[in-house]
């Protein structure tokens, strides 16, 4: 059940701000919140103040592989559009 966790991001790309979120959960409470926490942020500009706000308010077992997630969607994102640093 928990052996994969994914996390879609749909992403402005010319502005990169979290236009949608969505999370493989089981609890879609959980879904809601974290979609609370991400989207109207910036993936690339305010990369810290989510890791920030997910260690202090998701306090799921999940919370280290939805910080990770986000990181990984931040780098997939500057390979795609490498002109956004």
């Amino acid at each position: 059940m928990y052996g994969t966790f994914s996390l879609s991001l749909i992403i402005d790309g010319h502005t990169g701000m979290i236009l949608n979120a969505s999370a493989n959960m089981v609890m879609q409470d959980t879904v809601e919140f974290l979609k609370d926490i991400l989207i109207g942020r910036n993936l690339l500009t305010d990369g810290e103040a989510v890791t920030l706000i997910l260690k202090k308010r998701f306090l799921a077992l999940s919370q280290k592989a939805v910080i990770t997630a986000f990181k990984d969607a931040q780098n997939h994102f500057l390979l795609v559009y490498p002109q956004a640093k």
